[in-house]
């Protein structure tokens, strides 16, 4: 008997009336309930019924472990989904194609620049081997390109700076309230006046040396001559 019972399936019913392994069973409860042994319980001549057979502890056990069986089918899933999901991160460095090409842009970058130090290599030598002197700025690589093109163009204001300085003294020290404009406008026009003059006497000075020498270069061409 536990031969046939083992082949059945697990989704069959072993309570159901079409079910001819348990015929010889039924019929002696049916006997047993007709004769007085047992208590006859409604309903039952033609077997139970689906909302009897649904409450018998045995098919809740089937329907539980139906659950069970489709919960670890589930989480087997999940599992074999997390398991993919890992490895898939371990081996990112060699599977995925945009990581990939990243590293070899960064390869092939690098490879440039130690081409050009290998071509650069004298002029790096010789820097290297010369004693730094004087003050140096501390900066990172990657600044150093801007560095370079700041200094240029910082250099025309530094040259100008002194003077900006000496404008920005005077502006500090020279008081520009109502009824002192005057006089400095006066003796602004005082200090151009005098500026020309100079400029005039100058300029008188150097046509009178220029007379002198050829004056003096045309009395040795005759001497010369002579």
């Amino acid at each position: 008997m536990s031969r046939n019972v083992s082949a059945l399936d697990v989704t069959q019913n072993p309570w159901s009336s079409s079910d001819k392994t348990t015929l010889a069973l039924r019929n002696v409860l049916f006997l047993a309930e007709k004769t007085g042994h047992t208590r006859k319980r409604r309903g039952y001549e033609k077997g139970p019924s689906e909302e009897d057979q649904q409450e018998l502890p045995s098919l809740k056990l089937i329907a539980l472990q139906r659950e069970i069986t489709k919960k670890k089918r589930e989480l087997q899933k999940v599992n074999l989904e997390l398991q993919c999901r890992v490895q898939d991160k371990e081996t990112a460095d060699i599977t995925h194609i945009d990581i990939l090409k990243n590293k070899v842009e960064k390869i092939q970058k690098l490879n440039a620049h130690i081409e050009s130090i290998m071509e650069k290599k004298d002029q790096l030598t010789g820097r290297l081997q010369q004693p730094f002197v004087g003050d140096y700025i501390k900066m990172d690589a990657a600044f150093h390109k801007y560095a370079s093109e700041l200094f240029p163009q910082i250099a025309p204001i530094l040259g100008d700076l002194n003077y900006n300085l000496d404008n920005i003294n005077w502006t500090k020290r020279t008081n520009f309230s109502e009824g002192k404009m005057d006089t400095l406008i006066a003796q602004m026009s005082n200090a151009l006046a005098d500026m020309r003059l100079q400029y005039n006497a100058l300029v008188q000075m150097r046509g009178s040396i220029n007379d002198i020498r050829r004056h003096r270069i045309s009395h040795l061409e005759a001497s010369v001559a002579d």
